[in-house]
């Protein structure tokens, strides 16, 4: 069975107001169904996690929001399977009858004959989707084409599904099924009058600039000095470094004192760093008594316990010797020896072990108590709780309690069917102040009923908030 998740990508936050009232229409008709959007950084995290850096790296070589748009589609579709449904869509009703296929990939035929790229339904690992998604890479790969239509969109579909009827000579056990426009139509309708279209439309910019980028490079780390000006910029839009604000150098800083960021760098407002010199990305109304380093990422409504540790690298486990030795190059043990021993100095060689490069996700409405240590590579789920003196080695299932080493589930704090319905909902992605027409303390169930009325009447507003990012903190470089 087709897991009921119906996904979205919109490059950047927030959503442009006639985008967000489309993407509204399909939270109003599908309560029940988890309704994901997805921006250009989520993307890559997901697409780092599920396929790993060279595929990431292929991704990030498209320039153009709709070629990652193209790109993300089939790769979550191919993982997780699902429902992907293109932006530019009016939902008209539930879209249950679309998840009931349980063996095919269901796409569009457009009135026109061609296949479209905008709609994909299936299960995860689809044999049709692998060879589209393979096709894909390798168009991006060796650059075979300058137009978005072939490289990364609709081409591949209509190239490997031809083919696949066409080998079908009898009709029967097809992979495929491919649903008229004209049939579709009762389940959501195609809008082209939209802002971005007007303005910047993939057909027009591909005349003007390649639609390939250079391999990406690593992202770069920044340091900024700590002054009153830069601490007085950051509490006016609500970021703090202590939990009654009116931050000062003379507070818990010292003279002279930097913070470290990398360039991805989002930090939203109603956020508190309480302890640390390192900025990472941060969501509203979330604080950390920890000092967490830049790779890591912390979601909406998350309460952080004092030291929390994220695991160190992974020493090279093939080579003779584990030690430091063989890679690092600042350590005193390490650079004096070589400094004494100028003739070996091309022994050592870098350390690839591969979660090295991963940083550590921690979901919205996440709880961690004292002295927990999470791995590297790790997501936390959504709602998740991580007891004191908890070690997460694994992924966290969303709404768990966590404990012991390793730890493991203790129990999970709703329902599965109640679990099941915060997760659709995201109640995290919507305005505080919309929410607030209840008492905190209210049952789960009345929550959860609440907020499905607000949707189904409109009332709620998607929360998107002015972030503080490298091109505000660039001001206050030396």
């Amino acid at each position: 069975m087709v897991p009921k998740n119906i996904v979205q990508y919109w490059h950047k936050m927030p959503l442009p107001d006639d985008i967000a009232k489309l993407h509204k229409t399909w939270l109003h008709h599908n309560p029940d169904a988890s309704i994901k959007l997805f921006d250009h950084e989520k993307a890559s995290i997901f697409i780092k996690q599920e396929y790993g850096q060279d595929v990431l790296d292929l991704y990030l070589t498209a320039a153009l929001p709709a070629m990652q748009s193209d790109i993300f589609r089939i790769a979550y579709c191919l993982a997780k399977g699902g429902m992907y449904i293109d932006m530019a869509t009016d939902c008209l009703g539930a879209a249950d009858n679309l998840f009931s296929y349980s063996n095919q990939l269901v796409v569009m035929r457009k009135w026109h004959g061609g296949i479209w790229n905008g709609l994909i339904v299936c299960e995860a690992g689809n044999p049709v989707l692998r060879k589209i998604w393979d096709n894909v890479l390798d168009n991006l790969s060796n650059k075979k084409f300058d137009d978005v239509w072939k490289a990364t969109g609709p081409f591949s579909f209509n190239k490997i599904i031809d083919a696949e009827y066409e080998n079908d000579l009898v009709g029967k056990n097809r992979d495929v099924l491919i649903v008229p426009q004209q049939e579709i139509s009762k389940f959501f309708g195609l809008v082209n009058e939209l802002e971005h279209k007007k303005t910047s439309h993939w057909s027009d910019i591909q005349k003007e600039k390649s639609i390939y980028k250079n391999k990406p490079t690593n992202i770069a780390m920044h340091k900024v000095q700590v002054s009153d000006e830069l601490l007085g910029f950051l509490n006016e839009n609500r970021v703090y470094f202590s939990p009654f604000g009116a931050d000062k150098v003379q507070g818990r800083f010292r003279a002279g004192e930097s913070l470290i960021f990398t360039s991805d760098v989002k930090i939203e407002p109603y956020t508190c760093y309480i302890n640390g010199s390192f900025l990472y990305s941060f969501g509203s109304f979330s604080f950390s008594r920890s000092p967490l380093a830049p790779f890591v990422k912390v979601g909406r409504y998350c309460s952080i316990g004092a030291r929390l540790s994220i695991l160190g690298i992974d020493h090279p486990k093939s080579r003779f010797t584990t030690s430091s030795i063989t890679y690092d190059r600042q350590a005193i043990i390490c650079s004096q020896f070589f400094a004494d021993h100028p003739e070996l100095s091309n022994f050592q060689t870098n350390n690839t072990e591969p979660k090295n490069s991963l940083g550590v996700e921690i979901g919205n409405d996440v709880w961690v108590g004292e002295d927990v240590t999470i791995a590297r590579g790790v997501k936390i789920g959504d709602g998740a709780i991580l007891a004191a003196k908890a070690m997460i080695t694994k992924d966290v299932p969303p709404y768990a309690i966590m404990g012991g080493i390793p730890a493991k589930v203790i129990k999970f704090r709703f329902s599965d069917a109640e679990i099941e319905s915060l997760l659709a909902l995201q109640w995290w992605n919507y305005n505080l102040k919309d929410l607030i027409n209840f008492q905190s303390d209210i049952p789960i169930d009345e929550f959860i009923d609440n907020v499905k009325s607000n949707i189904a009447t409109k009332d709620l507003t998607l929360y998107s908030p002015n972030n503080i990012t490298m091109n505000e903190l660039e001001k206050f470089l030396a």
